[in-house]
């Protein structure tokens, strides 16, 4: 991938408070360190634990972080789908919002 592409990142969320923060963070490290031209669409599929809410925090501050909500829970592919169309860049790069297990390095 070339500094004139662009690409979406697409991070589908469900009861994520504890984790969501630190996923866009380490998106945007990636993506910004990357390239210029990138966004982080989180799809909030009906949380309960105010995951959304926090993501609209995130996105007062980071103008290329977005939401896309969901009232009710839809279900896994449906967040996929919401996310997937209201991507706009070159490329669609999919992450969980679960974070990873990070393994200390020997």
């Amino acid at each position: 991938m070339n500094s004139s592409q662009s690409i979406s990142v697409v991070l589908p969320a469900y009861n994520e408070r504890g984790n969501i923060a630190d996923t866009v963070k380490g998106c945007i490290e990636f993506a910004g360190g990357k390239l210029p031209d990138y966004e982080i669409i989180v799809v909030d599929d009906g949380s309960t634990d105010r995951t959304g809410a926090l993501v609209n925090r995130i996105a007062e501050v980071n103008p290329k972080v977005r939401l896309v909500s969901h009232r009710l829970n839809r279900g896994y592919g449906s967040a996929l789908k919401s996310g997937f169309e209201a991507a706009g860049k070159d490329y669609i790069f999919l992450i969980d919002s679960e974070r990873p297990v990070r393994y200390p390095r020997h």
